[in-house]
């Protein structure tokens, strides 16, 4: 009678575990309820992504004191119109490319963090692979520390950095041109790599990110504008 039982039950917790299984397999095929890349094709998104990019050029060009921080805020629809519809020049004028079996790429802003999620291919089942991002300023450079990596709408377990890369080099494009630009990105969005986060403007004169705070929607960017001498002011 107690083996029947313990038999029973046995049955019972095999099934709980197979259907487990299968019902995490399925919503690993399910996008994230926020992922809906805007449609590079509208002119709105088009105009979004030119006004967003102009609006920081003109705040960046502007004469301050030397010593100055400003700060600019970002809204979660600008940037996703930018990466929709930007994104690929901007590559290109760096000899770089986006990856022609990756889908578009999407942020979603919340507090202290920063999800960044894309289709990662046909040869994945369009499965949208999402990682979960904190910035932060260390030593004047902009470093992510990676909090959590997805699939659809399944957490994965384990540590955030090495399920990534594990992803990366699973899902990855299959040309070697294609997955060099993933490893760079992998190695931003691991903390492997920091970023020096100076832009020169076209007088001559850069701009330093000094802070990057992320809200819920937004993005507030700190700067200060810089001569155009190498040596820097202090502070």
């Amino acid at each position: 009678m107690h083996r029947r039982w313990r038999l029973r039950l046995a049955a019972y917790f095999l099934l709980l575990i197979v259907v487990g299984v299968v019902v995490a397999w399925q919503w690993t095929r399910m996008d994230p309820s926020w992922y809906r890349p805007p449609d590079p094709g509208q002119v709105q998104v088009q105009n979004s992504a030119q006004g967003m990019e102009m609006r920081l050029m003109e705040e960046a060009h502007q004469i301050r004191p030397v010593e100055e921080d400003w700060t600019e805020e970002v809204e979660e629809a600008e940037a996703n119109a930018w990466l929709a519809a930007r994104l690929g020049d901007w590559l290109a004028n760096r000899g770089r490319r986006w990856p022609d079996e990756l889908g578009l790429p999407q942020v979603k802003f919340e507090e202290n963090l920063i999800s960044v999620a894309l289709d990662a291919g046909p040869h994945t089942g369009g499965r949208v692979i999402t990682a979960r991002v904190q910035p932060e300023m260390v030593e004047g450079r902009l470093r992510f520390q990676l909090d959590g990596v997805g699939i659809g709408r399944v957490p994965v377990p384990g540590d955030p950095a090495e399920k990534l890369l594990e992803l990366a080099r699973r899902f990855g494009p299959d040309d070697s041109e294609g997955m060099e630009a993933i490893s760079e990105i992998m190695d931003v969005l691991t903390g492997r790599t920091s970023v020096d986060p100076v832009f020169e403007l076209a007088d001559g004169r850069r701009v330093r990110l000094r802070d990057l705070r992320s809200s819920d929607g937004r993005v507030g960017l700190t700067s200060r504008t810089l001569g155009r001498a190498d040596d820097e002011p202090d502070g």
